[in-house]
C-alpha cells in the first residue's frame, strides 16, 4: 500500500450555463393562460433561447418565458427550453403541458322546481257510514254544499251512505300534500 494520494482535476468549462429555475409541468382547461418560465446563471450573462415543443423549436418563442394565451389541446406535449451563451447551451428539463377538454354547457336548462312523485290509486277506496244511530238534530252534521243549476242545498250524510274517495299523494323535497276528494255514492252528491 502506498501513500499517494490521488487528485482529481475537473474541467469547468468557463461559461457554463446553469439553469436555475426550471420549467414545470402543468394542467389546465382549454381557453386558459400557460406560461412557462427558465432562469440561467453563468460568468457570460448574455443568453439566447429557444423553446421547444415535443422537440420541435417553436417559431419566434425566443425568450426566458413561453406565453400560451388561450390553450388548445393541441398544445399538450412536453416543453424544453435551450439556454445558449457565447461558448456553451444547456436544456431545462421537460415540462408535460395536459390541456383538459372544456365541458361544453348543458343544452337542458335545470329546473327550478323540486322533482314531484305521483302515486297513482289502483282503486278508489270505499269509506262507509258508522251504522250506530245518530241523535237527531235541528242542524246538519258535517253539511255538505250540492249545487244545481238553480239552487244551492247543504245535506248531511246519513247512516249507511258510501262515500267513493280518491287519495292523490304528492311529495316535494321533504314536504308532502295530501288532497283527498270524495263523491257520495248514495245520495250523488
Amino acid at each position: 500500500i502506498s501513500n499517494k494520494k490521488a487528485v482529481v482535476y475537473y474541467l469547468v468549462e468557463k461559461n457554463e450555463i446553469i439553469i436555475t429555475k426550471q420549467p414545470e409541468a402543468t394542467e389546465c382547461t382549454e381557453g386558459d393562460k400557460v406560461e412557462f418560465e427558465v432562469t440561467a446563471t453563468s460568468e457570460d450573462s448574455e443568453f439566447t433561447y429557444q423553446w421547444y415543443k415535443d422537440g420541435e423549436a417553436i417559431t419566434g418563442e425566443t425568450s426566458e418565458k413561453l406565453v400560451i394565451e388561450s390553450a388548445k389541446t393541441g398544445d399538450a406535449g412536453k416543453y424544453t427550453c435551450k439556454v445558449k451563451n457565447g461558448t456553451s447551451s444547456a436544456t431545462s428539463n421537460e415540462a408535460v403541458l395536459t390541456v383538459n377538454k372544456k365541458e361544453e354547457p348543458s343544452s337542458e336548462e335545470p329546473s327550478t322546481e323540486e322533482p314531484t312523485t305521483e302515486v297513482p290509486a289502483t282503486e278508489a277506496p270505499t269509506i262507509s257510514a258508522p251504522t250506530t244511530k245518530q241523535p237527531e238534530t235541528t242542524q246538519p252534521v258535517n253539511p255538505v254544499k250540492e249545487t244545481t243549476k238553480s239552487e244551492t242545498k247543504t245535506a248531511a250524510p246519513k247512516t249507511g251512505d258510501h262515500f267513493n274517495f280518491i287519495l292523490m299523494l304528492t311529495i316535494i323535497g321533504s314536504a308532502a300534500t295530501i288532497v283527498l276528494t270524495g263523491k257520495n255514492k248514495t245520495n250523488e252528491l
